[in-house]
C-alpha cells in the first residue's frame, strides 16, 4: 500500500444535494400513495428509482457504521435455485460480526390486514408465506454458501443472518381499532418486521446506493440517485458493476452538467480501482 493518494480529483458541477432530493421526492411519494390506482409494480419502479425509500441498507438491529455490499439494493434479487417468487428487494447490510441479507416483499397500500371479524386476511396470509418459503430456503447451509458466491460475498469470519421485510398495506386500517393494533404488533416472527407503506421515508444516509440487478454475468446498475457522489469511498464497489452509463442516463434528475461530468469520469474511478489504493479521504468526491 502507498502512504500517498494515487487518484486525482476534478471539479465539475456538483451532486444534488439531499435537501433537494427529498424536496422533489416526497410529494411524488404521497401522490403514488394516495392513488387507488397505484399498482405494485408502480410501486416496484419508484423504489427502484429511488432506493433510499426502502429500509435495511444498514441493518434492522440498530444502525451498522458499515456500508451495504455493493454500496446498492438489488431489485428483484436470485435466491440460486429456488423456483419460486424471489423478493422484490434485498439489502446486504453488514457490520464487523454479521452479513445480514435483509429480503424485502412489497404488496399494496390498499390490501387489508385483517377481515371484518377481526381474523388475518388471507392477502396477508399469503404474503407471510413467501417469506416462510425465504426462510426455509435460508435454512439449508448449501443455499447460505450459494447465496454469498453468487453474490460475491467476502464473509472474513463473519455469519449470515437474514432478515426479512413485509411491506403491506395502510396503518389506518391495521390499527382501526385496539384490539387489531395489538394484534398486528404480535405478527412478526423472529426475525421479522412488518411494517405499512406509511412508515416508508427517504433514508438520508442512502443518499449514495445504487439499485443494481444480479445475474450470472455480475452485478447490473438499473438507477443511480442524483445525489451521488463520485470518487474513491465507493469507487472498487461500482467498478464491478456494469451497465452505469445507460443507469445514469435513465436516472431522474440529474441536471445535464452533472450528468455529463458523471459520465465523464466513470472509466477513470474504474481503472483507478484496479491498481494501487493508497491513501484515501472520506471528504474526497466529485
Amino acid at each position: 500500500m502507498k502512504f500517498e493518494k494515487t487518484y486525482s480529483m476534478r471539479s465539475g458541477p456538483p451532486s444534488m444535494t439531499w435537501d433537494d432530493y427529498e424536496a422533489l421526492i416526497l410529494p411524488k411519494w404521497q401522490a403514488l400513495l394516495g392513488s387507488k390506482a397505484s399498482t405494485e409494480a408502480d410501486f416496484q419502479a419508484f423504489f427502484e428509482r429511488h432506493p433510499c425509500m426502502i429500509p435495511g441498507p444498514f441493518g434492522l438491529i440498530g444502525q451498522s457504521g458499515h456500508s451495504p455490499h455493493p454500496a446498492a439494493m438489488i431489485s428483484q434479487p436470485v435466491l440460486p435455485d429456488f423456483t419460486r417468487r424471489v423478493p422484490d428487494f434485498m439489502w446486504i447490510a453488514c457490520d464487523s460480526l454479521s452479513i445480514y441479507p435483509v429480503l424485502i416483499e412489497i404488496e399494496t397500500p390498499s390490501k387489508p390486514w385483517f377481515r371484518q371479524d377481526g381474523a388475518q386476511h388471507s392477502s396477508l396470509t399469503q404474503a407471510r408465506e413467501q417469506i416462510t418459503e425465504w426462510k426455509m430456503w435460508f435454512s439449508e447451509p448449501l443455499n447460505v454458501a450459494r447465496l454469498t458466491k453468487y453474490y460475491d460475498i467476502r464473509l472474513d469470519g463473519r455469519t449470515i443472518r437474514p432478515f426479512y421485510v413485509l411491506i403491506y398495506g395502510r396503518r389506518s386500517e391495521a390499527n382501526r381499532t385496539n384490539e387489531l393494533a395489538t394484534r398486528r404488533a404480535n405478527l412478526a416472527r423472529d426475525d421479522e418486521i412488518l411494517m405499512t407503506f406509511d412508515r416508508l421515508t427517504p433514508q438520508a444516509g442512502a443518499d449514495e446506493f445504487f439499485t443494481v440487478k444480479v445475474d450470472r454475468d455480475g452485478y447490473r446498475a438499473l438507477f443511480v440517485p442524483p445525489t451521488a457522489t463520485f470518487g474513491p469511498m465507493f469507487a472498487h464497489q461500482r467498478a464491478r458493476m456494469r451497465d452505469k452509463e445507460e443507469a445514469i442516463r435513465n436516472s431522474p434528475y440529474f441536471s445535464v452538467e452533472r450528468r455529463q461530468f458523471v459520465l465523464s469520469r466513470l472509466d477513470y474511478w474504474d481503472d483507478w480501482s484496479k491498481g494501487p489504493q493508497g491513501i484515501m479521504s472520506t471528504g474526497d468526491y466529485e
